[in-house]
């Protein structure tokens, strides 16, 4: 992790943003997918709702997979 860091005087701050990152989607993740879910299935069904929820998963997941492929190592 250290080494795909712009410059190391800075190395704690941005730790801790990467924590944030890391941390935050695990708080915000359930409780908008639980409503998402909750909402949809009395509006269309359960079926549709988790469908729906897996759907949106997989979109993050092939999202953070093209977004982090960008991320090179120096040399």
């Amino acid at each position: 992790a250290l080494r795909v860091l712009p410059k190391s005087e800075h190395a704690g701050k941005d730790f801790g943003i990467w924590h944030v990152c890391m941390v935050l989607p695990q708080i915000v993740g359930p409780v908008t997918t639980g409503w998402l879910i909750a909402v949809t299935e009395r509006a269309v069904s359960p079926r549709f709702a988790y469908g729906l929820a897996f759907g949106l998963a997989a979109f993050w997941f092939v999202l953070a997979a093209i977004l982090i492929a960008r991320v090179s190592l120096p040399a």
